[in-house]
């Protein structure tokens, strides 16, 4: 009798455990969302295609990303400067693909995001080659101070260890190896 009732206590700390988690990971709004350290985005390198980066002063297109060899780059200033192509080179590869593999650092209010992380540094869209459902997009934003970055994606919002320096490197990507 007494192992009766203690496993009937497990099941029902199991269900309520598993209850619990479904509720902090599916909101009532239906909408997956990440808890902290948890992946928000996950994208095997192999896979991506295209990644695009766009801000208010340059729009930026990488080309081949699923190879090691390096990728091609279109560069669009906005302000209407000549366009620039070049290779990628190793250290902005090693850059890139931190943004394939983003966990949240902690997860933000829309009141923290905007509070905390009011400058926009930009929006990326990452194009999978195989599945081509649609980009996965993402806009990113910094403190005042640049030291910390966040992210929204669909309506998770969270603290990121995504460094400042990586879309310093997107913005102006053909610099350390100069055009094709």
């Amino acid at each position: 009798m007494k192992h009766a009732i203690t496993r009937s206590w497990q099941i029902g700390l199991l269900v309520l455990t598993a209850a619990t988690g479904a509720y902090l990971y599916f909101r009532p709004s239906g909408e997956l969302r990440a808890l902290p350290k948890e992946p928000v985005i996950a994208v095997l390198p192999a896979e991506v295609e295209t990644l695009i980066f766009k801000n208010s002063v340059v729009d930026v297109t990488l080309r081949s990303l699923h190879t090691d060899e390096g990728f091609d780059i279109a560069v669009r200033p906005i302000d209407g400067q000549p366009s620039q192509e070049c290779r990628s080179s190793k250290n902005l590869i090693n850059s890139v693909r931190t943004l394939f593999s983003i966990s949240a650092h902690r997860l933000l209010t829309p009141e923290q995001l905007a509070t905390d992380f009011p400058l926009q540094i930009g929006k990326v869209d990452i194009v999978d080659r195989l599945t081509r459902e649609g980009p996965i997009s993402m806009v990113f934003y910094t403190s005042r101070d640049l030291k910390r970055t966040a992210l929204l994606y669909g309506d998770t919002r969270a603290e990121i260890d995504v460094s400042y320096a990586t879309f310093e490197r997107l913005q102006s990507p053909c610099t350390e190896h100069g055009p094709v």
